[in-house]
C-alpha cells in the first residue's frame, strides 16, 4: 500500500531525519518494507508445556532472508511472566554479527491508569553498538485502540502506533498504523493472518512492516523494535494457563 508523503508537523513530534548511517545497517537503509516471521516452536511449546526463546527470520521485499532476530531471556521469566517477561532481542546479520539490540524490562502491561505513564507502562529501548537510538512506549488505554509511541534518542516523539481495541484477526490481518503528528497514516505494522489451525494452536506470528517514506535507518530500527513489542504484548502466550 502506498501512503501519502506529507510534511511532518513539529508540534510535540520530532522530524525523522533523511539519510543517516549506522554501521552494518546499510541494507536496512535501502528497504521500504520487511517481513518478520517467527520460527516454528519446539514440540514442548506446541504441547503448551514450555515456552522457548523466540527466533525470527527477517526477509526483504523479494522474500530473501536479510536479518535474524533472537530472544535472550531466563527460564524463570518465561515460566512465570509469560508475554510480560523481561528480555532482550539481538538483531543479527546472516553472518551472526549483532546489529541492533532491543531491551525490554519487566513492567506493567496494558495499565488503564494514566498515572502509570511513562514509568510503569511497557517500554522497549533500541541500541546500536551500545548507543541508544530511542524507545517505544506504551500509552495507557481503557477500552480504546491500542497505542504505542516512538521516541528518538533526543526524547522527541516521532510517531504514534495505533491498533484495534481487540487485536484478534478472524480471517483477516491485524493492522497497527504508523501515524504522524497530524494523525495521518504514513506506514503500517501488520500482523498477517496464518490460517485457522495455525492461529488456534501456535503463536508463530508473521508481521509485515511498511516503513514511512524518507526516514533514516535509525527510525527504521525503532520501528523494528516496535514490531517486537507489538508481538510480545498482544500476540504471545499469556499467563492464563499459557493460553492466549
Amino acid at each position: 500500500m502506498d501512503y501519502p508523503v506529507t510534511d511532518q508537523p513539529t508540534s510535540g513530534f520530532g522530524m525523522p531525519k533523511q539519510g543517516g548511517n549506522l554501521e552494518g545497517l546499510e541494507r536496512l537503509a535501502q528497504l521500504r518494507e520487511l517481513t518478520v516471521k517467527q520460527r516454528h516452536p519446539g514440540c514442548l511449546e506446541l504441547m503448551e508445556c514450555w515456552e522457548y526463546q523466540n527466533k525470527y527470520d527477517v526477509a526483504d521485499e523479494n522474500g530473501e532472508q536479510t536479518f535474524f532476530l533472537k530472544e535472550e531471556s531466563s527460564c524463570l521469566m518465561r515460566a512465570c511472566c509469560a508475554n510480560a517477561r523481561e528480555l532482550e532481542v539481538s538483531m543479527q546479520d546472516m553472518n551472526g554479527k549483532e546489529l541492533l539490540r532491543f531491551d525490554r524490562p519487566l513492567k506493567c502491561m496494558e495499565c488503564p491508569c494514566s498515572g502509570c505513564y511513562p514509568n510503569w507502562t511497557q517500554v522497549l529501548s533500541v541500541y546500536h553498538q551500545g548507543d541508544m537510538l530511542g524507545r517505544i512506549r506504551e500509552v495507557p488505554v481503557c477500552c480504546t485502540r491500542k497505542h504505542l509511541e516512538v521516541w528518538d534518542s533526543n526524547e522527541q516523539k516521532l510517531y504514534d502506533i495505533t491498533g484495534p481495541c481487540c487485536p484478534i484477526g478472524c480471517g483477516t490481518d491485524v493492522p497497527f498504523q504508523i501515524e504522524n503528528a497530524g494523525g495521518i497514516t504514513v506506514g503500517e505494522i501488520k500482523k498477517k493472518w496464518r490460517g485457522w489451525c495455525a492461529e488456534s494452536f501456535t503463536d508463530t506470528d508473521t508481521f509485515k512492516i511498511e516503513f514511512p517514506d524518507n526516514i533514516d535507518v535509525a527510525t527504521k530500527a525503532l520501528l523494528m523494535g516496535a514490531t517486537m513489542l507489538v508481538d510480545y504484548m498482544y500476540f504471545e502466550k499469556k499467563n492464563d494457563n499459557n493460553n492466549q
